[in-house]
């Protein structure tokens, strides 16, 4: 293994005390896919999006560029997926929803970033969003030789602030596991070895480190429309280490009041639950990861009908049509099972915070979620990429609580909350005819967003609307 650094043109950029870093395409490889995020540092320590804060100005992350090396569309998505996990290891950036990059592309007069190749479209594109300094990432195979080199790059000056080079394998685990290590290096962090990152398959499978959601501060939108990122004070056990390459989210348990006592006759009595700590998937679960349970013979494959993310097989989609069954399946596969009614609500909550609105304290609505506006998913037609909404952007928030796709739940639905539901760990009745299904989804109304919101469906069939999360009990 070889780690080189360059320093010889380094260029200090401050902007109202803060420091800006993005990702470019180097000249001379094709772009793939679709941008990863845009993240935000503060300097002298990370911001928040609190009032008493100072302003993040965005970075901007473009698709890595690959030169001799074939990689699949999954793949590749994988290798963003982990770059934009360990960029925002720990909790200290901001990810800033897709949806306003593609906004700019398109006043910009361009239809894709396959179109915005040269210096003067990245420079007025890193402009129009505030993001000042630029990451150059690339791939580059020579025979049995491959490296990934990383460089900085300031947009005003077009001066290099830093570059990195790592070797590796020509492995696509060999690859993940050099996009860690330079992550590390990017976060200011000692990197490790690539070569010992390779051998730990949570790292290269994308997981990331737990993020505690603090029940007396949710990592929800506030009132002003902006965020505040989850607490991560206290102990935490490790994440969970899982074959889909979830990033997950530490959810310490306690008690809170289920129910709404001006809601529908099925979310009454309002009663006291408390759950023991678990895990939540931060995300629900993905096209591409769910492809990795139909790849190792333990899924079988979604519905394929119109609607169905199943189809085009988007890299970043949440995966739909699929069946109770069929996402329990998939969750036991994970290592884990569906949320419980009462864990999907305790987490919709915020904790003990008591939000009546999914995660947040005033009721969402298009674009700030993915529902039934003038038209169905506010105008797209379908579900969105996960975790692409700017009050999703904080590290570790669960993303798409109030919708994009309703989810599948763990309980057979009862009409009405049964006594004994206020047991630890109650699962529903023991039997019945429909399944719950909690949250919104790109169908669904304002009403539907609400914490207590209760719905049900047959468990037989799938729905182009209906999605789900995993959960894992904390160890």
């Amino acid at each position: 293994m070889k780690t080189s650094n360059n320093q010889s043109r380094f260029v200090s950029l401050m902007i109202s005390g803060t420091v800006v870093l993005c990702c470019l395409l180097l000249a001379g490889g094709p772009a793939y896919g679709k941008p990863l995020a845009v993240i935000a540092m503060q300097a002298g320590g990370y911001a928040n999006h609190d009032s008493g804060g100072e302003r993040i100005v965005p970075l901007l992350v473009f698709p890595i560029s690959t030169v001799g090396m074939t990689l699949s569309s999954p793949e590749l998505s994988a290798v963003r997926e982990i770059l934009s996990v360990n960029l925002a290891r720990g909790g200290r950036f901001s990810i800033m929803a897709e949806s306003d990059i593609r906004k700019r592309l398109s006043e910009q007069k361009v239809t894709s970033w396959d179109d915005c190749f040269d210096d003067l479209c990245r420079i007025e594109l890193g402009a129009a969003i505030h993001a000042d300094v630029g990451v150059v990432s690339k791939i580059l195979k020579v025979s049995d030789e491959c490296s990934l080199s990383v460089t900085m790059y300031d947009f005003r000056t077009e001066l290099t602030i830093d570059a990195s080079t790592v070797d590796f394998d020509c492995s696509v685990k060999g690859l993940k596991a050099a996009v860690i290590s330079v992550a590390a290096t990017l976060r200011g962090d000692a990197p490790q070895p690539v070569s010992q990152i390779a051998s730990q398959p949570a790292a290269v499978a994308g997981n990331a480190p737990p993020v505690v959601v603090n029940p007396n501060q949710a990592g929800g939108p506030r009132d002003d429309g902006t965020a505040v990122r989850p607490s991560r004070s206290g102990k935490q056990p490790s994440a969970p280490s899982d074959p889909a390459g979830h990033s997950w989210v530490y959810v310490p348990g306690g008690t809170f009041r289920m129910g709404d006592p001006d809601g529908q006759a099925d979310e009454r009595p309002v009663h006291d639950v408390t759950l023991p700590p678990f895990f939540v998937t931060r995300t629900e679960v993905t096209v591409e990861q769910y492809s990795r349970c139909v790849q190792a013979g333990r899924c079988s494959e979604p519905g394929v009908e119109k609607g169905c993310t199943w189809v085009n097989r988007k890299a970043g989609m949440p995966v739909n049509c699929v069946t109770w069954a069929q996402a329990e399946q998939f969750a036991a596969w994970a290592g884990g099972r569906l949320p419980a009614e009462s864990e999907w609500e305790f987490v919709a909550r915020g904790g003990s915070g008591g939000f009546a609105w999914a995660s947040a304290t005033v009721a969402p609505q298009c674009p700030g979620a993915i529902i039934r506006g003038v038209t169905p998913g506010c105008g797209q037609n379908g579900p969105a990429l996960v975790c692409s909404l700017r009050a999703d952007s904080p590290t570790g928030r669960p993303c798409d609580l109030d919708g994009n796709l309703r989810e599948w739940v763990r309980d057979w639905y009862s009409a009405r909350y049964e006594p004994g539901s206020t047991a630890p760990g109650y699962v529903g009745p023991k039997r019945g005819s429909l399944r719950s299904v909690r949250g919104a989804g790109w169908l669904s109304f304002q009403a539907a967003t609400r914490s207590a919101a209760r719905d049900a469906e047959n468990p037989d069939r799938f729905f182009i609307d209906v999605g789900f999360r995993v959960v894992v009990p904390a160890q």
